[in-house]
């Protein structure tokens, strides 16, 4: 069903990040977009930041664009009333930086969150917007804590210092969704750690394959050795079950032909070995 939807252009591409791009690879990456939608008619909707996009000086080339404006005073407004959080609500008004942090949907939905059973008493006002961030954040974080049940295993501070080194790995990698797979050595800190790291991976490795093969071959010489009667056995009496009018006396030169053909088959396997 997808080569079909691939054959005939029955896609829809959805692209989100174009600004999470590493900054080098940008250019490039909308001149490969802007190849790509000449030669494939399929729609295709790409998204990122307006400040990040006008910096480039390639544009790409798509029939129109949205702009998503900030939420105004009024929608803000409207929205902490329908929540019913009166508290966030009198500290919104009388905060202006945290004023311009809710003009972004997330920002605002992460604010009613965060201060949730929170008075505007216990809050303290900031000069700067990266500042209300800042304890914005540590806020909702300790709001997400107090949801994880009681026999968690990390303590909220090793919680938090491992996120955090995970997001900066990921930043540096230029990536924005965590699969444990793509977890590679050269996201350990130091080059000690890496190598220590192939070392343990090959040594896993070759045990792995080591045991594989000695069990593969012990299986092997059994059936060939100790098994081959088994073998002869049901092969036999398969056939004469099979064939019901065979007489019995033609058992023993069955038995003999059954030894022969096995004999030839190991030597050709033997011999085709030894030849590699």
């Amino acid at each position: 069903m997808a080569q079909s939807w691939v054959e005939n252009d029955e896609l829809l591409l959805l692209l989100d990040g174009l600004d999470e791009v590493a900054l080098e690879r940008r250019e490039a990456c909308v001149q490969a977009l802007n190849e790509f939608s000449q030669e494939c008619m399929m729609p295709m909707v790409v998204c990122g930041r307006s400040a990040d996009y006008e910096s480039l000086t390639k544009q790409l080339k798509l029939r129109g664009a949205v702009l998503l404006q900030p939420l105004t005073s009024q929608q803000v407004n409207q929205y902490l009333a329908d929540v019913n959080l009166p508290a966030v609500r009198k500290l919104w008004r009388s905060d202006t930086t945290l004023q311009e942090l809710a003009e972004a949907p997330l920002m605002l939905s992460i604010m009613t969150l965060a201060y949730q059973g929170v008075s505007t008493a216990d809050q303290t006002s900031f000069t700067s917007v990266e500042a209300r961030r800042r304890h914005l954040f540590d806020a909702y974080m300790q709001q997400m804590f107090k949801r994880r049940r009681v026999d968690q295993p990390y303590s909220p501070t090793q919680t938090i210092a491992w996120i955090g080194w995970l997001a900066q790995r990921m930043t540096h990698h230029a990536q924005t969704v965590f699969l444990i797979e793509n977890l590679q050595p050269e996201w350990l800190p130091t080059r000690t750690q890496q190598d220590i790291f192939r070392l343990i991976f090959r040594l896993i490795v070759g045990l792995l394959v080591g045991l594989t093969f000695g069990l593969l071959v012990g299986l092997l010489g059994l059936i060939w050795g100790g098994g081959e009667a088994v073998i002869k056995h049901y092969l036999l009496r398969f056939m004469l079950y099979r064939n019901g009018n065979l007489p019995w006396r033609l058992v023993p030169f069955l038995d003999y032909a059954a030894e022969r053909i096995f004999s030839a088959k190991w030597a050709a396997v033997t011999s085709s070995s030894t030849g590699c």
